[in-house]
């Protein structure tokens, strides 16, 4: 059974929104498809920490911290390099939602009622 609280939630706000950021820069064939490959992987395999019943069929040895900085660091650089293709308000917003993720997992940032 899959507790919902506001830590899932941002997690899964995170993963779709790096996934769905992945597949346009992939789409828009600029000169950033190698950090957008890094980003659709780490994406999903972002998706698949947050349910349990996923991981006995893909097996994802990373922590949910460790994936969100992986792709807050993609995300980042993606901004940086400020080439075309993509959304760059929807690159700021997957950048501010992984870094609160990672801050949470890692015991960072510590709010009463917000992790579970």
């Amino acid at each position: 059974m899959i507790t919902i609280d506001v830590l899932f939630v941002l997690t899964l706000a995170a993963a779709v929104l790096a996934i769905v950021d992945a597949i346009v820069r992939v789409r828009a064939r600029s000169g950033q498809t190698a950090l957008a490959v890094i980003e659709l992987i780490a994406g999903l395999l972002l998706l698949v920490t947050l349910f349990p019943s996923l991981a006995a069929y893909v097996p994802v040895p990373l922590s949910r911290g460790v994936l969100a900085l992986v792709l807050a660091v993609v995300a980042a650089v993606m901004l940086l390099a400020r080439r075309r293709g993509g959304s760059r308000s929807v690159t700021i917003i997957t950048l501010v939602l992984n870094l609160v993720v990672a801050l949470f997992a890692f015991g960072w940032l510590r709010i009463p009622g917000v992790i579970g």
